[in-house]
């Protein structure tokens, strides 16, 4: 039967073999003294996208720093950095307002299909400008900061008010009656 299927193959040429692929794979014994070894270890509860990585707190305290200080530290300069007196505020928005000015402009000028290069650096100029005050505020801010406080018992001297301590003159004393917290400091309407 074998010479039939053979039939067709010319003779003296070795049988047809199955097409040869990637080699078959030959795995070793398991080595009991690691499979001993695997079996120690702990049982891990899964896959920990950090590793071995311990929070913060716990490296910060194993090198002796007191982590609730180092954090009030940070957050106190944050905040200082961010806390402005009522002249930088009325500064910065003033020129926050010329901002949204400007930023308006460049708008309407592109919906009417304006030139936009000079409203556009225009802007820029005017965004510049607010961030470099801002960054101003915040130093100056942060200095005033670092300096020692006066003591409870020692009398700090308070102007009267801010034009005196800006170096301008008092503003005059108000004569009449204050005006009311609702607005109306005029006489009262008669009920009839």
């Amino acid at each position: 039967m074998s010479e039939l299927l053979n039939a067709d193959a010319p003779t003296g040429s070795p049988p047809a073999s199955p097409p040869r692929g990637r080699p078959r794979l030959q795995l070793k014994k398991r080595d009991p003294a690691a499979a001993a070894r695997l079996a120690q270890q702990a049982p891990r509860r899964g896959s920990n996208p950090f590793g071995d990585a311990k929070p913060r707190e716990e490296v910060l305290t194993g090198k002796g720093i007191d982590v609730k200080a180092m954090d009030r530290k940070t957050e106190l300069k944050a905040q200082a950095a961010h806390r402005l007196t009522r002249q930088q505020r009325e500064e910065a928005d003033a020129i926050a307002a010329e901002v949204k000015h400007a930023e308006e402009a460049l708008r309407e000028a592109n919906e009417k299909e304006l030139p936009e290069n000079a409203l556009r650096a225009t802007l820029e100029q005017k965004r510049k400008e607010l961030n470099d005050l801002m960054e101003q505020f915040a130093a100056a801010n942060l200095e005033a900061r670092s300096q020692p406080r006066p003591r409870k018992d020692q009398p700090r001297a308070k102007p009267a008010s801010f034009a005196q301590a800006a170096g301008g003159a008092a503003p005059p004393p108000q004569t009449g009656p204050k005006p009311s917290i609702l607005g109306g400091g005029g006489p009262k309407p008669s009920i009839l």
